[in-house]
């Protein structure tokens, strides 16, 4: 995901992450809250001989996340066919 610049139309388009050629990400808006509150994790990708590697990840807490899927779950787009969004239910669930 990365921060939302431009049109709202374009909201939710995937767009190519800048200095990562072949690296995309959805454009949303309201993610300071996941960037405010996360914790950094120390992931295990591999092993090169007998030394592990790691990556860090930053993920949003708990808290963070579902304050931000309640308060972003109305903007999410109804299906046109049906006027319903099952994935809207989805995430208030």
């Amino acid at each position: 995901m990365t921060a939302h610049r431009g049109p709202a139309e374009k909201q939710g388009d995937v767009v190519q992450v800048a200095g990562h050629q072949g690296l995309a990400a959805l454009s949303l808006e309201g993610l300071s809250l996941l960037r405010d509150f996360g914790a950094e994790l120390s992931v295990p990708v591999g092993r090169v001989g007998a030394a592990a590697h790691f990556v860090s990840v930053r993920v949003p807490t708990l808290g963070a996340y579902v304050v931000n899927k309640a308060i972003t779950f109305p903007r999410r787009p109804a299906e046109q066919r049906e006027g319903l969004s099952p994935k809207r239910s989805k995430d208030i669930l």
